[in-house]
């Protein structure tokens, strides 16, 4: 079924769809901008993020992720929301190595994150838990 046919059946069905609604569907359906088979925020890709352009976007916020590491103490992890080609995560790892979770919703950028980032667990959705900092780039 298309995207297209996916959404004239939930009207169908359910009447007035919600915007917020719409937009789930349009973004994360896997027919969706995000949900395809491609990675889609990196150099080849549909769009570039400051993380993309340069490794010091990343640096940069290790600074303050150093900062809390030193203020809240061990165990210490850091969760990156929207994690996409990992281009913020990598250079910040390299400064600041903690525990370390990529969320991603897209099957293709968690497939990149797992092959380019080994030793940080990758997942779909937010864990139960955090001890630590969240970061989100153009989430």
């Amino acid at each position: 079924m298309t995207l297209k046919a996916v959404v004239t059946e939930e009207i169908r069905r359910s009447g007035p769809m919600p915007f917020e609604r719409f937009m789930e569907l349009a973004l994360y359906h896997p027919q969706g901008f995000f949900g395809g088979d491609r990675l889609r925020s990196e150099k080849a890709g549909d769009f570039l993020t400051s993380p993309e352009v340069s490794p010091m976007f990343g640096q940069t916020i290790a600074r303050f992720v150093a900062a809390e590491r030193e203020r809240i103490g061990d165990p210490f992890g850091v969760v990156e929301v929207g994690a996409g080609s990992g281009s913020l995560l990598r250079p910040l790892l390299e400064e600041v190595p903690v525990p370390a979770v990529a969320v991603d919703v897209s099957p293709a950028a968690r497939a990149s994150l797992q092959e380019s980032l080994p030793g940080v667990e990758v997942r779909a959705d937010l864990p139960e838990r955090i001890r630590g900092v969240v970061v989100a780039n153009e989430l």
